[in-house]
């Protein structure tokens, strides 16, 4: 397997992490103790952002441990940056469907179609690091002694 897929793994996580360590400068400059809607997604972005990322980053450190073959190292590399990607993607298109004015049925549509792709994404990419875990761990598993 190439370190292209642990190191865009790597570079995705990197890019997330910055946007959610971002977006959570409104939080320190006075906005965190107000109880509204605001407030709320900035508190939602920062942590789900910075979550995402860290993802990124420890999968990218462990993609080398697990029983994948080229294709599935780049189908898990893909998975979690969608995944990341889409997140970050629907967060702003739901505040933007959420402002008076703007309630179109396009934008309830960009709601729900980025938030289904980066779901899918996600349970993708669980499914390939588990595959890929227990293939490992079923490889390295010590051989049975007859008694």
């Amino acid at each position: 397997m190439s370190e292209r897929a642990d190191l865009g793994m790597f570079l995705h996580g990197a890019i997330i992490l910055f946007i959610g360590y971002l977006c959570g400068f409104p939080l320190g400059f006075g906005m965190g103790d107000d109880p509204t809607e605001d407030v709320h997604f900035w508190r939602v972005a920062h942590s789900g952002l910075v979550a995402g990322g860290v993802w990124s980053i420890a999968t990218g450190a462990a993609v080398r441990r697990l029983s994948l073959g080229t294709r599935g190292a780049s189908t898990l590399a893909w998975s979690v940056a969608v995944a990341n990607y889409g997140f970050l993607v629907n967060g702003f298109v739901r505040v933007a469907a959420e402002k008076p004015g703007n309630a179109g049925q396009l934008l309830s549509l960009a709601v729900l179609g980025t938030f289904a792709v980066a779901s899918a994404a996600s349970l993708l990419a669980a499914a390939v690091t588990f595959a890929g875990a227990f293939l490992a761990l079923r490889a390295n598993a010590p051989a049975s002694r007859a008694a």
